[in-house]
């Protein structure tokens, strides 16, 4: 069984581990499971894992909060554990599955994603639209309000410029509707050979081969 928090993750991450071993997911007894969310989301499927002695593999964001969630629950279970050096676990690093395909160079692809759900040019209009815009008010590190003693909320605005910028335009833009973007992302990964996948993708589908035996299971075939 192998977890995962999004919807994006769900679609994609099936279709790339038979472009890597060769096999499908059926053939080789694995589900991939997304648990929609993080944190206590896992504790059932965590259970249900150890209760079935089901081996279990999870890829994970990589956001502090969601690694410490993570490490909580998945301590209820298997007790006290370094997740970083898990050979059953993935971890991203400080990011969410699309920013690190941002973070790994996979721009293009994902903006090619974009343009076939949305249309050739709807990055540079939604960043015509919305540069220098306000995001969503957040917490401050200011003092409380002298007169109410409420937080202070600041708006930053917006910044496209640059390589950057565009990357945090494409963010925004996956984040508005991930479902919609999910299937197109994975479409378009599938484009890849299984060299030319992300690096934490392999190490993923790498730890489950290992773990399931399947390296071994091909050369107890192949000497037969």
């Amino acid at each position: 069984m192998v977890l995962s928090e999004g919807e994006t993750e769900d679609q994609v991450l099936p279709l790339l581990f038979e472009t890597y071993c060769g096999k499908t997911t059926f053939e080789l007894g694995i589900n991939f499971v997304a648990v929609n969310g993080s944190g206590a989301k896992y504790l059932p499927f965590l259970i249900l894992a150890k209760d079935f002695d089901i081996p279990v593999f999870i890829f994970s964001d990589g956001e502090s909060k969601t690694v410490q969630e993570l490490k909580t629950n998945y301590e209820k279970v298997f007790g006290s554990v370094d997740l970083m050096s898990c050979n059953n676990i993935t971890i991203l690093n400080n990011t969410d599955f699309e920013g690190y395909l941002l973070e790994q160079n996979y721009t293009a692809l994902i903006e090619h994603s974009i343009k076939l759900v949305n249309g050739e040019n709807f990055i540079e209009n939604w960043i015509e639209r919305k540069n220098g815009t306000p995001l969503k008010p957040k917490k401050s590190a200011r003092p409380p309000c002298t007169l109410c003693n409420q937080p202070i909320f600041e708006s930053l605005l917006r910044d496209y410029s640059g390589d950057e910028g565009r990357k945090r335009a494409i963010l925004e833009i996956l984040d508005s509707s991930k479902p919609q973007y999910a299937k197109a992302i994975a479409e378009s990964l599938l484009s890849l050979t299984a060299d030319e996948l992300p690096q934490k993708l392999k190490d993923l589908f790498q730890q489950i081969t290992t773990g399931i035996g399947y390296e071994s299971l091909t050369n107890t075939t192949s000497d037969s």
